[in-house]
Order: C-alpha cells, then structure tokens, then sequence
C-alpha cells in the first residue's frame, strides 16, 4: 500500500493533484480542504494517501493531515459508503465538524453533504458514534477551556440540551475563535453558533 507521496506538486485543481515523485507522475485526488492548502506549482509537497484498490481500478485518495486520512478510512469502513462520498464529506466539513455532527446526531448537516441522503446520514451516525462521536478533550484543549468562563459556559450549553462533551467541545473552538480575553456572553453565542452550524 502507498502510504503517502512526497515531490513536487506539477498540477492542481480542486478535486485532484499531480505529485512528480522522481520522474514519475502520481495522480491522486483530494478533498477541498487539502487543495485549499496546497503550496504553488512547482514546490515540494507531501500527503498522506489511501491507495483504493477494486477489481476494475485502483486509485490515490490524498490528505495534508493524518487526521483526515483517518477520518476518510473510518467512513470507508461504513457500509454503502464509497470513496467519492467519503471525499465529498471532507470537502464540505471540516474534521471537527463533522465529529461534532456524528457526536449531535446531527443528520440535517449530515444530508447537507453531497451524495448523502437522510438514510445514509443516520447510518454515519449510528454507526460512527461511539468511535467518533465522544470528542477527546486532551490536555491542550483543556487548558484552553478557562475554568471561570468554560466552565459556565459549558453549563450554560448544557442546560439547552447540549450534551457535555459537545458543549466542551464548542466551547473550546468558541475560545479558540474569540481569544481567551472574550467575555463569556460572546463565547456562548459563538459556542452556539458553531453547533447550529
């Protein structure tokens, strides 16, 4: 399997990029995300792909992160779930967003992706939930969550039927957004803002 391809970045558009690896052109299609990001023409580059293998074709899926390779892999392993519809989701969404739709039961965003229909929507969250759908506050989101005002903030999501961990979750990517010198009323709106979103 092609873990991943580094070289030089010879051609670009939206859904596909060709990496000159040594004389050798690799076509490998990528999310809106990772084409938002790429470097000019001509400069180095390296992303992390999943080589998808069927009988009739095999192709390169590329990702600037690893985290949304994993994230491709993980809505692969979904029955009915191909490799285009798996790309498509992170072209509308990004990684935390829709870890935090999956986490919501957000269907209605779900179906917001093209090629993903209220059927398939509840199967991702059905069946991605429990992998996906408690978000991890490790120790850099949890210092970035100030006690006085993330906390009463998270309490205040809660009390609109937020579950916590989404509510830390918002909160955090609130404060994130605002800066830690925002005032609470603010980082509650945003919270909010992000999880209608």
């Amino acid at each position: 399997m092609i873990a991943y391809v580094r070289g030089v970045l010879d051609h670009k558009e939206p859904n596909l990029a060709i990496i000159d690896v040594n004389g050798m052109g690799y076509e490998v299609f990528i999310p809106l995300s990772t084409y938002q990001e790429l470097p000019a023409v001509g400069d180095q580059l390296k992303l992390h792909t999943y080589h998808h293998i069927r009988e009739d074709t095999a192709e390169l899926y590329g990702f600037l992160s690893g985290e949304e390779k994993d994230l491709f892999e993980l809505v692969l392993s979904i029955s009915g779930i191909g490799a285009k519809v798996a790309l498509s989701i992170l072209s509308t969404l990004s990684v935390d967003e829709f870890r935090t739709s999956v986490a919501q039961g957000n269907t209605k965003a779900l179906t917001k992706i093209p090629g993903i229909g209220k059927k398939s929507a509840e199967r991702i969250v059905l069946e991605l939930k429990d992998k996906i759908g408690k978000i991890h506050i490790d120790d850099e989101m949890a210092k970035m969550i100030a006690p006085e005002s993330g906390n009463d903030a998270v309490l205040a999501l809660m009390g609109l039927d937020v579950s916590q961990s989404a509510a830390e979750y918002a909160v955090y990517r609130a404060e994130r957004r605002l800066g830690e010198d925002a005032n609470l009323e603010d980082v509650i709106t945003e919270a909010i803002r992000l999880l209608k979103s």
